[in-house]
């Protein structure tokens, strides 16, 4: 939920028939997940559901449980997930720019999306189906300013607040590349590294169990090694750092106890290419 993550070892079920509709030998598991504070924001909330390993799993209902009061949003063409100010700054017709970072989200119809900053627009959009990120371009500032913002949705303020404004570096076209694209269910080529053309060194990490997916997978939050050759068949010199008692096996992706294995937060997990 959000990017916070709860996992569960579930009982073996009664027989893969289910995913057909046959619920005969089905078995029941109910799974409550608490909620803790502050995981949950004002906007827009993204819960995912995933199985790591097994096969299906048929849902008999999906609840979500909160205290009396709780303010329901009414459903819009767009909504917002999230609103930042950029760590970075843009160039933007000549003149530098720390973006105003939105996460909207559109639903119906083809709305216009614009943003005022302290009263001035600086962006205007129609927004497609889909998800995006827009990077309204605020003015660059030399000192630091609290200013106020506002997102209208066809003219109607549908978000504002407060933003503080700072001095940023300037970013580079390669800043914008997510390496992580494509990496899920991925095989041994497809991996989060930076790799020169035709470069015979593919340095990327690795945190699946031999086998076909033998790769990176960001489902798992543990990293097995770092290989040195990521191609069409063929793996490399797997190294990993670590300190304390000799350990020489690398463990499983379900138990990295069971081996040198490291954890990592997912929450500040990191790919850049430079």
């Amino acid at each position: 939920m959000n990017g916070h993550a709860t996992k569960f070892s579930l009982p073996r079920g009664g027989s893969d028939a289910s995913a057909t509709g046959d619920t005969e030998s089905a078995r029941e598991h109910v799974i409550e997940i608490p909620v803790k504070r502050g995981v949950i924001r004002q906007g827009g909330n993204e819960i995912n559901l995933a199985i790591l390993a097994g096969s299906w799993m048929v849902f008999d209902q999906v609840r979500l449980e909160g205290p009396k009061g709780v303010v329901e949003a009414p459903i819009r063409n767009v909504f917002i997930r999230d609103v930042r100010v950029a760590d970075y700054e843009t160039v933007d017709a000549g003149r530098r720019a720390q973006p105003l970072l939105i996460d909207v989200e559109h639903i119906g119809r083809e709305p216009e999306l614009s943003v005022r900053i302290d009263g001035k627009r600086i962006f205007t959009a129609t927004v497609e189906q889909g998800r995006y990120r827009f990077e309204a371009p605020m003015p660059a500032v030399s000192a630091p300013t609290n200013s106020l913002y506002e997102i209208l949705v066809d003219g109607d303020v549908l978000e504002k607040g407060e933003v503080r404004r700072s001095r940023q570096r300037l970013i580079t076209p390669a800043e914008y590349v997510d390496t992580r694209i494509g990496t899920a269910h991925s095989r041994w080529m497809i991996a989060p590294g930076p790799w020169m053309p035709f470069g015979m060194v593919k340095l990327s990490p690795d945190n699946q169990n031999t086998g076909w997916q033998a790769g990176y997978d960001p489902s798992f939050e543990n990293i097995g090694g770092f290989s040195h050759i990521h191609e069409w068949t063929m793996a490399g010199v797997s190294m990993m750092p670590t300190a304390g008692p000799l350990e020489i096996r690398q463990g499983r992706q379900g138990d990295p106890d069971s081996g040198y294995r490291s954890r990592f937060e997912k929450s500040t997990e990191q790919a850049p290419i430079a």
